[in-house]
């Protein structure tokens, strides 16, 4: 399958997990279905970070949705704007895509930047930075969802498979306390089945993409306050 459709699986699974937690929190099994979405985010993250045209009109996207999905993302989880408890998903991948940029810049300096750590040092702190700032502003997944990321990063630059890419994210994800993302390895076959082909790409199946997610957190609170 294309990243187009695997996308579309994600945002399936990702539904199922927020009406899960918004209407139904005692049923558990829709929250563990739930748990499939993020890992494959991650992974087409990754993968858009290689082969998009712009890394900075990614990381410009991913920005300017963490700033629209926060009313919505606010209103659906906590019924209240602002909340300054947490941030919502877009804060997490956009941070891990500028750890991702400021790794493939270490990557193209190295060997020079362990003799002249002057080169390398203003990236390193980015870096750090970003896992400070996710947990700081409490983003979802927080520093875990940015090690994952940066995970998924290593291992493709690594030329690794992609179900090891896969592995890889949930992994991190597990290993940084989240043990639920455990459920996220029976997304494995769907890695199998991706061709490694976007499909149909232009600007409306962009934004549909990226407008998914609050538009449908929008809904479920209008649905949650007038039902």
């Amino acid at each position: 399958m294309t990243s187009n459709a695997l996308k579309v699986i994600a945002l399936i699974l990702m539904l199922i997990d927020h009406v899960g937690a918004i209407f139904f929190p005692s049923l558990r099994i829709l929250r563990v279905i739930g748990r499939l979405a993020f890992p494959i985010f991650i992974f087409l993250l990754n993968e858009g970070f290689f082969y998009t045209r712009s890394r900075r009109d990614y990381l410009l996207r991913l920005i300017l949705f963490a700033f629209i999905s926060e009313i919505p993302y606010d209103l659906a989880f906590y019924n209240r704007f602002p909340y300054n408890g947490k941030c919502n998903v877009f804060f997490t991948l956009a941070l891990g895509m500028i750890v991702m940029i400021c790794a493939d810049r270490l990557y193209e300096i190295y060997p020079s930047a362990i003799s002249d750590l002057l080169r390398a040092l203003p990236f390193i702190l980015a870096i750090l930075c970003c896992f400070g700032i996710a947990d700081m502003l409490h983003t979802d997944y927080g520093s875990a969802g940015v090690l994952a990321i940066g995970t998924g990063y290593m291992l493709k630059r690594l030329n690794m498979h992609r179900c090891i890419v896969f592995f890889g994210i949930v992994a991190a994800l597990v290993l940084c306390g989240k043990p639920l993302e455990a459920a996220a390895f029976a997304a494995l076959p769907l890695i199998l089945l991706y061709n490694g082909k976007r499909g149909v790409n232009n600007f409306a199946i962009k934004m549909f993409f990226f407008s998914f997610y609050p538009l449908h957190l929008l809904l479920l609170f209008f649905i949650s306050r007038y039902k």
